[in-house]
């Protein structure tokens, strides 16, 4: 339902929304971490799909960002909070993937939990 919800989004003359997957959530959070908390260091960060390859978090890599919209209390900033991928959980198919935007920590859980979720849309940079 949830990326459906994203499919069908049209803002700013756009229609080409969609629920970003696992890696992109960390790709995001990478690039506009919106707080200073501490990172999750214990293998959180690693990403294969990223150009150059995503390696771990230390404790304070990535560090907020300084994009001002993205940051805490900015416009565009996300919530320190759990956030939707469009990523299933292969074991459990009833489950997807969430990354949490405080620590950068990944995770999974039943689909259906209230949780937030942040439609992206792919720009040539």
């Amino acid at each position: 339902k949830i990326a459906k919800w994203a499919l069908d989004l049209k803002i700013g003359g756009h229609d080409d929304w969609y629920l970003p997957s696992r890696d992109e959530l960390e790709l995001i959070y990478r690039n506009l971490k919106p707080g200073k908390d501490n990172n999750y260091t214990h293998r959180h960060g690693e990403n294969p799909s990223s150009v150059p390859t995503g390696y771990p978090y230390t404790e304070d890599s990535p560090a907020q960002t300084d994009v001002e919209a993205f940051r805490t209390g900015g416009a565009e900033a996300l919530e320190e909070a759990w956030y939707w991928s469009s990523t299933q959980y292969a074991p459990l198919p009833s489950f997807a993937w969430l990354q949490y935007f405080s620590d950068g920590s990944q995770g999974y859980y039943r689909k259906g939990n209230l949780d937030r979720a942040r439609a992206v849309r792919r720009i040539l940079i």
